[in-house]
């Protein structure tokens, strides 16, 4: 019984960084939180990936004509994503999770012509499928271009053929890597001490845990908390922080 044919299966290698949570058929995956939410949103079109046209998919030299030409340009991730790296003049959604996104992203585009093209692009690629597909649903008659690959099969294409990156700053990657530098470019702020930076971590704090745009400086000074009173429960001694802990959960 074939559950996944080949061809839909979304591969990267991404180094000894990359988080193991789930064994399939003897097979290790790395899943996140976030990845979860993506699987398990509810928004999987059925048959997996259906509609996924080659002619829809663009590479990194055809994704430069189509910017270059005008076209309407869609991030389909998350706020905390785009923050620290981004295609220029995108939709950035306002939003929390994938699923919340996803109106924002309905409404941005309707007034834009079915004649215009539009460029949705995400972190691998799986997230414009899923958005394609909801975009139709809702009556999307134009014509919704997806990043061959996404984020990460454009840095390798871009790095393979000596093409300069359009994507600015980081991309977020779910394992331990967080952020993945593309260009030096520091678009996002530390909510720590207000300077630029390409870093988010989440708070250590585990009663906390929210995810925040920090610098290495305060990632080393405040033990990568977002708050004093995180920094402060951080550093009580082992049995006290895990009582308070407990405490505020």
């Amino acid at each position: 019984m074939t559950l996944l044919p080949s061809d839909n299966l979304r591969k990267s290698w991404g180094g000894g960084g990359c988080s193991m949570k789930v064994r399939l058929f003897g097979v290790w995956l790395g899943v996140s939180r976030a990845g979860a939410q993506v699987a398990a949103g509810g928004l999987i079109p059925e048959p997996l990936l259906e509609d996924e046209a080659d002619d829809l998919l663009l590479d990194a030299e055809k994704w430069h004509e189509a910017m270059d030409r005008g076209a309407v340009l869609v991030d389909v991730r998350n706020e905390y994503e785009s923050e620290v790296g981004r295609f220029e003049g995108a939709i950035r959604p306002d939003a929390g999770t994938f699923r919340e996104s996803l109106p924002v992203i309905r409404d941005a585009l309707r007034d834009v012509e079915p004649s215009k093209p539009v460029l949705m692009y995400c972190t691998g690629g799986i997230r414009c499928v899923k958005a394609a597909a909801y975009l139709r649903k809702e009556g999307h008659t134009g014509k919704l271009f997806q990043l061959k690959d996404g984020i990460i099969g454009y840095v390798k294409e871009c790095r393979r053929r000596g093409l300069p990156s359009r994507f600015v700053g980081s991309n977020v990657v779910f394992d331990d890597r967080r952020a993945e530098p593309v260009t030096d470019h520091k678009l996002a702020t530390c909510q720590r001490c207000r300077d630029p930076t390409s870093e988010i971590a989440n708070c250590t704090n585990d009663a906390c845990n929210r995810l925040l745009t920090i610098c290495p400086g305060c990632i080393e000074k405040t033990k990568s908390t977002c708050s004093d009173r995180c920094q402060a429960i951080v550093q009580l001694p082992v049995d006290e922080y895990r009582s308070k802990v407990k405490e505020l959960l």
